[in-house]
């Protein structure tokens, strides 16, 4: 295995030696176990690079963020034999029907506008929506809290938060 070195790191890596241009700086890595693009070139051999700094407390914020925001987008609920995503949009449209389903229960639905669903099944079926997205809050703000604390100090620990899960 060979790689190409620019600037004292690995750019790329080659199962046999490539033909290249003469100046290009090309060295042999057979020897050296599990390198990867990124190694550093030290003393005469190929080192892991460091690892990257822990990150700070504004980016686990943000990132236990992103994560509620990818939760809520991402999610399914199931109750009553209906299924619901739990997107912003769909909130409205679930929460819409329910209203409109309390307000005038003569009203028919047709849940995505095929199956007909009853005041009941469209009630239970907000219920759980609502459930999944307080579920997702909840586990944010312990998220938060918790980096706040410095309990969790990594994106592996937000991934790790007591998230809602599609049903």
């Amino acid at each position: 295995m060979f790689a190409l070195k620019q600037n004292g790191v690995a750019v790329e890596l080659f199962a046999e030696k490539p033909v290249l241009h003469p100046d290009v700086e090309l060295v042999d890595v057979s020897a050296v176990p599990d390198i990867a693009v990124g190694w550093i070139f030290e003393n005469g051999a190929f080192l892991a690079p460091p690892p990257p700094p822990p990150p700070t407390r504004a980016e686990l914020e943000a990132y236990a963020a992103a994560k509620w925001a990818s939760v809520i987008a991402s999610g399914t609920v199931t109750a009553g034999g209906f299924q619901s995503s739990t997107a912003e949009q769909w909130q409205g449209y679930v929460s819409r029907a329910v209203q409109l389903s309390q307000t005038d229960p003569s009203t028919p639905i047709l849940w995505n506008g095929v199956t007909p669903i009853t005041p009941s099944q469209l009630q239970a079926l907000g219920a759980a929506v609502g459930i999944f997205v307080q579920a997702a809050f909840t586990a944010e703000g312990a998220a938060q809290a918790a980096i706040a604390a410095g309990t969790i100090t990594t994106f592996a620990g937000i991934d790790a938060a007591a998230w809602p899960a599609n049903s």
